[in-house]
C-alpha cells in the first residue's frame, strides 16, 4: 500500500496523521542498504565548507586572430598564490603548474605564452591528464 493510501485511510485529522506518524516504521530492507541516512543530532545536517575562492579583475575573455579563450586567474581565500587556468572554446582547460605571486604575474605569463606561441597553444592541450574523483 503506498503511503498516501494509507494516510487517507488515517484520515486527514492531525491526531490522525500524528497517530501515523508515530507508528510509521520503514519498510524492510531485505538484505540492501538504506539509500537515507537518519540525522539524530543537529551539526550532522551541517557540510563541511570548501575553501572561498578569490576571482582575480584580471580574469576575462580574450580575442586574438579569430580565437577566444577565457583567462580564469583565482587563489583560494586563505593563500596568497594565484593560479592560472585557460580554457579554449571546446572547454579544454589548461592549467599552470606552477602559481604565481600575484594575478599580474599570472596574467603576464598568458600574454608571454600568447606571444611566444600564439593563441593557438590553447587549441588542443598536448599532454591531457583525466579528472579521476
Amino acid at each position: 500500500m503506498l503511503i498516501a493510501d494509507e494516510i487517507a485511510a488515517v484520515g486527514a485529522s492531525r491526531t490522525g496523521l500524528r497517530q501515523y506518524a508515530k507508528n510509521w516504521r520503514a519498510p524492510p530492507l531485505n538484505g540492501r542498504q538504506s539509500k537515507f541516512k537518519f540525522i539524530t543530532k543537529r551539526e550532522d545536517t551541517m557540510f563541511e565548507r570548501g575553501p572561498n575562492f578569490i576571482v582575480s579583475r584580471l580574469s576575462k575573455a580574450v580575442t586574438r586572430h579569430g580565437i577566444t579563450v577565457k583567462v580564469h586567474i583565482s587563489r583560494r581565500e586563505k593563500e596568497s598564490n594565484w593560479i592560472l587556468e585557460v580554457v579554449n572554446d571546446k572547454g579544454t582547460s589548461t592549467v599552470w603548474g606552477d602559481h604565481f605571486p600575484s594575478d599580474e604575474a599570472a596574467f603576464g605569463e598568458f600574454q608571454r605564452v600568447v606571444e611566444e606561441q600564439g593563441m593557438t597553444a590553447f587549441l588542443e592541450s598536448a599532454e591531457v591528464i583525466p579528472f579521476r574523483p
